[in-house]
């Protein structure tokens, strides 16, 4: 799911404060960018399958970054939200100094 300034309120409430400041600094990022970036936050649980001998990674709850032109493709891992943090605050600092 996409998150954006209006709907941002989905996500746990203990998270809607830091994420809403990431949503700022995103949008700081994107300024004047040709990749604009978004914050997708994985909603759904991975299937189960009983074929798998290995477990079943569960990604529910975690952030990714995607590309606005190409929604499917991630950029980067699953994250939490204070690897996502520390990454757009990277992305951030990188734009501030280039």
């Amino acid at each position: 799911m996409k998150i954006t300034e209006e709907n941002y309120t989905v996500v746990p409430e203990k998270e809607r404060m830091t994420l809403k400041e990431l949503l700022t600094d995103l949008e700081f990022i994107n300024h004047n960018s040709i990749n604009k970036l978004f914050i997708n936050w994985i909603d759904c649980h991975t299937e189960y399958s009983p074929e798998r001998t290995d477990p079943c990674p569960d990604f529910y709850g975690m952030y990714e970054l995607r590309l606005e032109d190409d929604p499917r493709e991630s950029i980067g891992v699953e994250m939490t939200l204070d690897e996502l943090d520390m990454v757009i605050c990277t992305l951030s600092d990188f734009k501030e100094h280039a």
